[in-house]
């Protein structure tokens, strides 16, 4: 895990990254870490969710073999 939540010895929590071997966060509070973690994955989709519209917008497969056109998945509804 390249994130680890600890607790320091005054009740403190940090986080420590070991990617860039140092902490990234120190005296934080509960929320403090919640936040920090949903930030990065707020930033993840971000990132995610742009590299796939711009994939569909020219005209690429973002899922591979799993993409699917509006088209495809255009069902005659029983009258």
């Amino acid at each position: 895990m390249s994130q680890q939540i600890m607790i320091q010895p005054d009740g403190r929590f940090a986080i420590y990254s070991s990617v860039v071997e140092d902490f990234i966060l120190v005296d934080g509070d509960a929320n403090d870490v919640v936040n920090w973690f949903v930030g990065k994955a707020a930033q993840e989709a971000l990132v995610s969710t742009t590299n796939i519209i711009n994939a569909l917008l020219a005209g690429g497969k973002p899922y591979h073999q799993f993409t699917k056109t509006w088209e495809e998945l255009q069902h005659d509804t029983p009258g």
